[in-house]
C-alpha cells in the first residue's frame, strides 16, 4: 500500500468514525393491547451525556395529525405523576400517525440530558380529546437498555397532560434516537489520523 493509498484509508475511516460512532436508539415494543393518552416512564443515562434526536411512537387512528408533547424531569416521574413541578415541556409537534403497532415519527428540536442521571420522560397526545388519536401501549412493567440508556416502563397516563388519571404498570411503545455527545470530536480524529498518516509517511521514506 502507497503513501496515498493509507491517507484514502485514513481518511474514509476518520468520516465513518464521526459520522455513526455517536448515533443511537433505544426501541421498547410495539405489540399494544392498550392506550389512553399519553406514557411516563423512566430513563436512566450512563457514562456518557446524551442528545435526544428523534422519537418513534406507536399511535392510534391511521391518518389522522396529533399534536404530540415530549417532557423531561431530573430525577424520575415518581411522585410527580400529576404534577408539573420540575418537567420541561422539551418538544411540541404535529404529527401524522401510521396507525397500530406501526412506528410514527415525532422529531423534535434535540435536547441534552446528562451523564448517570435518572430523567422522568413524559410523552402524551396533548389534543387527545379532539385528535380522536390514542398513544398505544403495553400492560406490565418492563426494562429495557443498551450500553447508553436504560428505560424503566412505567405508566399511562389520561387526558388533560398531568391533570389525567394515572394507570400502573404500562409500558411505552416506541424508540428514542440519539447522539453520545462526548465521543471524540472530528478534529480529535482528524488529528490522530493525520500523526498516523505521519508515521506511515516515515515508514514509507525510510525503506
Amino acid at each position: 500500500m502507497n503513501i496515498k493509498m493509507l491517507k484514502a484509508v485514513v481518511a474514509g475511516l476518520v468520516l465513518s468514525i464521526s459520522t455513526f460512532s455517536n448515533a443511537g436508539v433505544i426501541t421498547t415494543t410495539f405489540e399494544t393491547n392498550n392506550s389512553y393518552a399519553g406514557n411516563m416512564f423512566d430513563l436512566t443515562t450512563f457514562n456518557n451525556s446524551l442528545l435526544i434526536t428523534a422519537a418513534d411512537l406507536n399511535l392510534s387512528s391511521e391518518g389522522s395529525n396529533a399534536l404530540v408533547s415530549i417532557y423531561t424531569r431530573e430525577g424520575g416521574y415518581s411522585g410527580f405523576e400529576s404534577s408539573s413541578i420540575g418537567w420541561t415541556l422539551q418538544g411540541q409537534e404535529n404529527v401524522l400517525s401510521m396507525g397500530d403497532n406501526n412506528a410514527t415519527s415525532f422529531d423534535f428540536t434535540d435536547f441534552a440530558l446528562n451523564a448517570n442521571t435518572l430523567y422522568g420522560i413524559y410523552l402524551t397526545v396533548s389534543d387527545y380529546n379532539t385528535s380522536g388519536v390514542s398513544m398505544l401501549y403495553t400492560n406490565g412493567s418492563n426494562s429495557y437498555l443498551n450500553t447508553d440508556i436504560q428505560l424503566d416502563l412505567g405508566i399511562g397516563k389520561g387526558s388533560n397532560d398531568f391533570t389525567g388519571s394515572s394507570f400502573t404498570p404500562r409500558t411505552w411503545n416506541g424508540s428514542l434516537y440519539y447522539n453520545i455527545t462526548n465521543v471524540p470530536e472530528p478534529s480529535t480524529l482528524a488529528i490522530f489520523a493525520l500523526a498516523i498518516v505521519g508515521l506511515a509517511s516515515r515508514k514509507f521514506k525510510t525503506k
